[in-house]
Order: C-alpha cells, then sequence, then structure tokens
C-alpha cells in the first residue's frame, strides 16, 4: 500500500486553519469523507497523490507544501529510522553486514532492491531514491 511518509500531518491542519476552513469544510470541498481528512491531520493516513494535489489546490498551496522537506534519507538513514544496526537489518535481508555496508556507502547496488523496499517499508521508488544518495 501507498504511503506518502513525507506528506505532513501538522502542516494539513496549520493551512487549514489559515486558510478558515473547518474540518468538515474542507473535507467537503476536497470531496472526501469527514473521517477522510480526520485521519490525515492525525497522521494515522495519508493523502494518495490526487487527494493531496485537490488539499493543495483547494488550499491554494503547491503539492509539496503539504510535505516535510525531507533530510535526504540515504540506505543507512532508511535503516536508522527502523531502530536497526547494520548487522540486524543485513541478517533481515539475507546479506552479510559487510555487504549492506558497501550499498550503504554507494560501493553496490542493492542485490535485491523488492526485498530491501518491502523490509524497509518503503516504495521501490522511494528506495531508489535513497540508494542514489549517499550519506555521511
Amino acid at each position: 500500500m501507498y504511503r506518502n511518509r513525507r506528506f505532513s500531518p501538522d502542516l494539513l491542519r496549520d493551512a487549514r486553519q489559515a486558510a478558515g476552513y473547518s474540518q468538515a469544510g474542507l473535507a467537503r470541498l476536497v470531496g472526501v469523507q469527514l473521517v477522510t481528512l480526520k485521519a490525515w491531520e492525525s497522521g494515522r493516513r495519508a493523502p494518495k497523490p490526487a487527494s493531496q494535489r485537490r488539499l493543495a489546490d483547494v488550499l491554494g498551496l503547491g503539492f509539496e507544501d503539504l510535505e516535510v522537506a525531507d533530510e535526504a534519507e540515504d540506505l543507512r538513514r532508511l535503516r536508522q529510522a527502523r531502530g536497526w544496526t547494520r548487522a540486524e537489518a543485513a541478517d533481515r535481508l539475507g546479506l552479510e553486514p559487510h555487504t549492506l555496508q558497501r550499498v550503504e556507502e554507494g560501493l553496490e547496488l542493492p542485490p535485491d532492491p523488492r526485498t530491501m523496499a518491502r523490509v524497509y517499508g518503503v516504495s521501490r521508488i522511494e528506495l531508489a531514491a535513497a540508494a542514489r544518495r549517499v550519506g555521511g
């Protein structure tokens, strides 16, 4: 299931309040149920791209204005965000820790990107973007 990890519930709530809309009013204008808008604002769910576009349009914002500026997540940060050591992540991925280190350093491509995306809980597109970044 697609989940926009950059979507910010706080930015949505602040933009809605600044525009003077109630949750019910904004939900009606965007064409979603009130429960859906509440789930977006609470962070339980994130809108699909088409819904995020409608939100942005109604609020007079750009699509990216409802997202946190991502701090260039690389593969190492993806692993660390899950609280895993390199050895723990390597074990989950079926790799040797030194192989994962080389992947994180950008010296090798992930041997099985599909599995890595699934294990890290990201889309393959997000994984590919993270693999292109080499962190410190």
